[in-house]
């Protein structure tokens, strides 16, 4: 496998939320106050293409004001199809009439726009289409209506969209939609994956396994990930208020329902914390780390570590051919160079109450990055004059009922201490059968709790039906170019991110092999054996 790095960047600052609700009641209510004048007018989709007889294509204009706020104008805006024999409007919906391609003006507030519209197999019949003709039925009685394709823009550009959708930056598949920009053939299907943050992991699984299938000869395993711009989605007061502000008939209903606003405020406000438990992914380590006896001292140990071997990786050119840099990074911005144990060990708890052992430093951050791992045969990077880095010999996936079993044994990240076991009893290897060992840091309580489980018999005896515990690792081998707590932590780029570290750890020392563990949230967690190629 061949690897590359997109730098990871900090998350920023929270962004304020004191616009969302003036901006809310004048776009719900058509407030009859003079609007300020649009500056641009957006048309979704940017161009049309209809297919057989029974498609169809729903116009929506959106027209941004000089005062951040963005309005659903399409039943204000005057739209015109160029040639009426190709093509035909009701309301502001588009239908084929014969094979060809015209445009259809739009025009509103002194704006204009051009969109194309190609029309093929204009005579065919096709078969009743999910897609086409059963979800438009129930996006005509929810929300997919008026105002409800507008969005709210506020400080720092930050974007809420109302009823999750906002058609300036949503995707319905992320992968497909990435590869469409790049110069890789548009034929080529994508397959979207998650697993929190197994995602990455995940994703080189499902392509070493197709290529091991002979399904494929090659294929891009990648993530990407972000804190910084959260999708917000709206709680159900909000989204009950605003359905009846959209649904009201009249200026004077309109403005009735959306006086209510204010006492409808409630946010989905994203968050790690598990359904079932209602406890953050922190909170649960904490419980397990105490069943464990871990203490703060080996926390922060594997925290300076970490920072540690990632500057030195820097420095020594280790990622210069790894990295991609982004957005003025050359580096991963979460690294803190000349970290000490004394400015570790002042930082009070994070997690676990005012006697928690686990703080900002040996709880990872988490942050903005992406991943890719170019995967294929050994004839394909032949073939291209590829030299592989590395070779997936085996994976394995497990889940612990971290809902209602001990936390001790089930707590939700210790799925990767089953997973491993499984490996090595499949592969018939010992733990110390390993050159290198990459486990993903979570929390260094999570490393150690893990470490400790391997290490102590009863659990391996009882939990693992060993015959005796697994062992200790030599921690020099540990992360050694760096964990999540130096890196960073974005879900879908984590797994990518160790992928890529240990396969070009691997080239560099022949006949090696490496053990990939990665945890997960909802007791998960991927775990892999790569040797060098």
């Amino acid at each position: 496998m061949i690897a590359s790095l997109t730098m990871q960047r900090s998350s920023l600052p929270r962004r304020e939320l004191r616009f969302i609700l003036p901006t809310l009641v004048l776009a719900a209510a058509g407030a009859a106050a003079a609007e300020s004048p649009p500056t641009r007018i957006d048309v979704f989709p940017p161009d049309v293409h209809l297919s057989t007889a029974a498609d169809r294509q729903r116009i929506v204009v959106v027209a941004a004001r000089a005062d951040g706020v963005t309005e659903d104008v399409t039943a204000k805006a005057k739209l015109t199809v160029a040639d009426a024999k190709l093509a035909k409007l009701e309301g502001t919906t588009l239908y084929p009439v014969a094979d060809g391609q015209t445009n259809l003006a739009v025009e509103y507030g002194g704006h204009t726009a051009a969109i194309p519209v190609v029309v093929k197999e204009a005579a065919a019949v096709r078969p009743v289409s999910y897609q086409l003709d059963v979800m438009p039925v129930f996006m005509r009685a929810g929300c997919n209506v008026g105002s409800c394709h507008g969005s709210a823009s506020g400080k720092d550009g930050f974007h809420l969209s109302l009823f999750g959708y906002d058609p300036q930056t949503d995707y319905h598949s992320l992968t497909r939609e990435s590869l469409v920009d790049t110069a890789i053939d548009r034929t080529t299907p994508t397959v979207d994956v998650q697993q929190q943050c197994a995602t990455g992991g995940q994703a080189v699984v499902h392509i070493a396994n197709k290529i091991a299938c002979g399904q494929i000869e090659s294929g891009v395993a990648c993530g990407a990930d972000t804190t910084s711009d959260p999708p917000i989605g709206f709680g159900p007061k909000l989204r009950n208020r605003l359905v009846r502000v959209n649904a009201a008939g009249s200026l004077g209903d309109r403005l009735k329902e959306a006086a209510q606003l204010p006492l409808s405020l409630d946010f989905d406000i994203p968050s790690p914390a598990e359904r079932r438990t209602n406890l953050v992914p922190g909170a649960a380590q904490a419980v397990t780390g105490e069943a464990w006896g871990v203490g703060r001292a080996e926390q922060d140990a594997i925290a300076l570590a970490s920072h540690a071997n990632l500057a030195r990786a820097y420095d020594d050119g280790f990622f210069d051919d790894l990295v991609t840099p982004f957005a003025g990074l050359t580096a991963d911005d979460n690294l803190r160079r000349g970290l000490t144990a004394e400015r570790v060990a002042s930082l009070k708890p994070c997690f676990g109450g005012p006697d928690g052992t686990m703080t900002p430093a040996n709880s990872t951050t988490l942050t903005d990055g992406a991943s890719s791992v170019l995967m294929g045969t050994a004839d394909w990077a032949d073939e291209r004059g590829l030299t592989p880095l590395a070779r997936v010999v085996d994976a394995q996936s497990w889940a612990v009922d971290y809902i209602d079993g001990d936390p001790k044994t089930q707590g939700v990240l210790m799925a990767p201490v089953y997973a491993v076991n499984e490996l090595l009893r499949r592969n018939e290897l010992n733990l110390q059968d390993f050159d290198f060992y990459e486990i993903h840091e979570a929390f260094a309580s999570q490393v150690v709790s893990t470490l400790a489980a391997w290490a102590d018999d009863d659990f391996c005896k009882n939990q693992l039906n060993r015959t005796r515990a697994l062992g200790e690792i030599d921690r020099t081998r540990l992360n050694a170019r760096g964990g999540s707590l130096a890196t960073g932590h974005p879900f879908g780029a984590t797994g990518g991110r160790i992928v890529a570290t240990v396969s070009k750890l691997l080239a560099g020392q022949a006949g090696s092999r490496a053990l990939v563990s990665i945890c997960a949230g909802s007791g998960m967690a991927v775990t892999m054996i790569l040797e060098s190629a």
